[in-house]
C-alpha cells in the first residue's frame, strides 16, 4: 500500500495515489521479470536503484518539456 499524505489526495483528486499505486505496481512486475531473467539484486541495491528513479524522472521531465532537448532525443 502507497502512503499519502491526506492533502495531497485532496489537491489532486487522487491522481498522486494513483501514480504511487502504479509506480509500485510496475516496480513489482518490473523486479519479478528481473528475476525470471536471471537477474537478482540485493536489498542494498535495490535501494540505491530507487533513490535514482526521481532524479531521471525530473530528467526526463526537462527534456520532454524543454523543446531544443526534446528534438534531439526524437
Amino acid at each position: 500500500q502507497a502512503s499519502i499524505k491526506a492533502e495531497e489526495t485532496q489537491e489532486d483528486d487522487g491522481q498522486v495515489a494513483h501514480d504511487d499505486a502504479v509506480v509500485k505496481s510496475l516496480q513489482d512486475v518490473t523486479i519479478h521479470e528481473m528475476k525470471y531473467q536471471g537477474v537478482v539484486m540485493s536489498e542494498a541495491e535495490k535501494q540505491m536503484a530507487l533513490k535514482l528513479f526521481p532524479a531521471v524522472s525530473g530528467l526526463a521531465h526537462c527534456v520532454h518539456n524543454s523543446s531544443s532537448l526534446n528534438k534531439k532525443f526524437q
